[in-house]
């Protein structure tokens, strides 16, 4: 298992860097439209990809530092379902590097349960970044669908296949009453597997994203709601 294991490894340091890759360009890209209206201007934006298809998107701004949400997104891992109401199991599997882990994790019931929960596998890498001009941080958390030779598919769970997903925490300037904010943003592409119509699909997808949003909203702002970019603030 030694050498299989170490060559896997391999591989999946590879996987995890070209996560990051895709995503930088994904983002840097334009063409992105309006897939589904929010509260508080935070919507859901998609893209085609020639190689991934549809690609979502959501952004908004949360009361909250990049280092914390950094630790709730990448290195608290089983604290995920105690605030994200979309997941119900996450775990770490194997950390390959200090930037690269393996996580797995399964999802509740989505569209009002035409889509039952599913279990995802996927590495994970991140990058850290420090603008010159300002010294503000930024994070880029990359992850894609993997094999690991300690998760193997369970027969009682639907293995969905993501393609290039991230959580991006960008620093912001503090707000009105003097509190840390990021502008947060989140991107997904997956394969739920299945007989699913594809307008289910998109509006799976869509609720996973708005509950991110709504979730880190009730969990870091007082009043449970946060602000979208572009929406009116005195700061």
């Amino acid at each position: 298992m030694g050498m299989v294991y170490f060559s896997q490894k391999k591989l999946l340091l590879e996987r995890g860097q070209s996560s990051l890759l895709v995503i930088n360009g994904l983002l840097a890209r334009s063409g992105w439209k309006l897939e589904k209206q929010g509260k508080n201007d935070s919507h859901v934006y998609s893209i085609h990809d020639k190689r991934f298809g549809k690609v979502f998107k959501i952004q908004g701004i949360i009361h909250a530092s990049t280092a914390d949400l950094f630790a709730d997104i990448y290195l608290r891992v089983k604290d995920l379902p105690k605030w994200n109401s979309s997941v119900a199991h996450s775990e770490r599997v194997d950390v390959l590097d200090d930037h690269t882990d393996i996580c797995y994790v399964c999802v509740n019931d989505q569209a009002g349960g035409m889509v039952s929960g599913r279990d995802f596998l996927d590495v994970r890498c991140y990058e850290k970044t420090v603008s010159e001009s300002e010294g503000t941080i930024k994070y880029v958390i990359a992850s894609m669908g993997c094999e690991h030779v300690r998760k193997p598919v369970l027969s009682e769970f639907v293995r969905g296949v993501n393609g290039p997903n991230a959580w991006i925490i960008e620093a912001m300037p503090p707000g009105p009453d003097g509190e840390e904010r990021s502008l947060f943003t989140s991107v997904l592409n997956t394969d739920l597997k299945g007989w699913i119509p594809q307008s289910i699909v998109d509006q799976a997808l869509s609720t996973v994203l708005f509950d991110l949003i709504k979730s880190l909203q009730k969990k870091y702002s007082p009043q449970g709601g946060a602000t979208a970019p572009g929406a009116p603030s005195s700061s």
